[in-house]
């Protein structure tokens, strides 16, 4: 009997690979049918047996094994081309057949996975929403179980967003500075590193960026000169009442002396104003401030409501209060 040598391996559409190993045996004894000059003979054997079998492009039925031989093929002298139907792709061969020769295709098919199951499902997480500024970590989790390490390839829109940081990773971390009013988008793409385009997986997740409101801003209430205590006791009044509509404000009271004004008298004024506040308004002392703001022309006070985070306001010796006659006050219902 004349043995053919095959070898060949193969790696199918769904990543399984198909291993052929020859098996080429001879039964020295199996000499007793002459054979034509003309014609070979050939066995077509696979463990396990069954795959159908086509020679020059027509079926001959299945392929036998070790358990159940068939009769041999009786093929013409010269080439051949021999194909086993395989699960996934078909081996095939170009076999000389040697006329008067016995001849033996032995093949084994074995399947075992490559790297990883394909496909994988990875995921992103992140925050839903940040302010701008903040620094946001996009996190990836993969079920995969290959051998092989992972690749990983981050893409991040508006394409100002600064990554912080290694970029070839399971996470990602951005800054979000400027990117206010936005959404922040990242996409991970992920590869075991051997090419194949099927085992290739993506995920993408987005955070809402929000502009940081503006700090609130102080405002001055009222500005009054010097006046009769029963009248800038009006004046008071309505400042408390919008202290007690504003719990967490602070009120501040600048006092001013005039060119013409004796020795300490704003500070006197001052003292003044405060204990009506605390006093007979009921004003925590806590939430009050008072500051001398120095010489002025004219002695007045300004009187300012500061919310929390706003920046104090600065004392202007250069303003002045208004005229006696248009600063009188209409005064609120107290609360």
């Amino acid at each position: 009997m004349r043995f053919i040598n095959l070898k060949f391996v193969a790696a199918i559409a769904f990543l399984m690979a198909l291993t052929f190993a020859p098996s080429l045996t001879a039964n020295a004894k199996e000499k007793s049918e002459k054979i034509p000059k003309d014609v070979g003979l050939i066995s077509v054997q696979t463990t396990p047996g069954g795959f159908d079998l086509l020679v020059d492009g027509k079926a001959y039925g299945k392929t036998a094994d070790r358990n159940n031989p068939i009769e041999p093929l009786r093929l013409s002298k010269g080439p051949h081309r021999v194909e086993v139907l395989f699960p996934g792709k078909p081996w095939s061969q170009n076999v000389e057949v040697v006329g008067g020769t016995r001849n033996c295709i032995c093949l084994v098919y074995t399947r075992k996975p490559l790297y990883s199951p394909c496909p994988y499902r990875p995921t992103v997480t992140a925050k839903e929403a940040v302010q701008d500024g903040e620094i946001v970590t996009f996190a990836s989790d993969v079920s995969y179980t290959g051998t092989r390490p992972l690749a990983y390839t981050w893409t991040v829109a508006p394409s100002n967003v600064k990554i912080v940081g290694p970029s070839d990773g399971p996470t990602l971390v951005v800054d979000t500075t400027g990117i206010g009013d936005q959404r922040v988008t990242a996409a991970l793409k992920i590869n075991p590193g051997y090419g194949d385009e099927r085992c290739t997986a993506m995920a993408e997740t987005g955070v809402d960026v929000s502009s940081i409101p503006p700090p609130p801003d102080k405002r001055k209430f009222d500005t009054s000169p010097l006046i009769a205590f029963d009248d800038e006791k009006a004046r008071l009044d309505n400042f408390a009442i919008q202290l007690q509509t504003e719990p967490t404000t602070t009120g501040y009271l600048i006092v001013y002396g005039g060119k013409q004004s004796g020795a300490n008298s704003a500070d006197r004024w001052a003292t003044r104003s405060m204990d009506y506040l605390v006093n007979t308004r009921g004003i925590d002392r806590g939430r009050l401030v008072v500051v001398n703001g120095g010489y002025s022309d004219t002695t007045f006070i300004e009187m300012w409501l500061v919310p929390p985070g706003a920046e104090p306001p600065v004392p202007n010796p250069a303003s002045s209060a208004p005229a006696t006659d248009q600063a009188k006050p209409t005064r609120k219902r107290s609360r």
